[in-house]
């Protein structure tokens, strides 16, 4: 699975970013990101 995940995301990046498309990847790390907390995107009100 995570294969196919890294192989679809290389694909997407050489397609939608010239300077990617010239060289292939060696690697490609992936993060999964479960949970996010202690921020807020919120406007500060300035």
């Amino acid at each position: 699975m995570e294969s196919l995940v890294a192989e679809s995301l290389s694909k997407q990046l050489t397609t939608k970013y010239e300077a990617y498309a010239a060289a292939p990847f060696a690697r490609l790390l992936v993060f999964r990101v479960d949970d996010v907390s202690g921020w807020s995107g919120a406007s500060s009100g300035r």
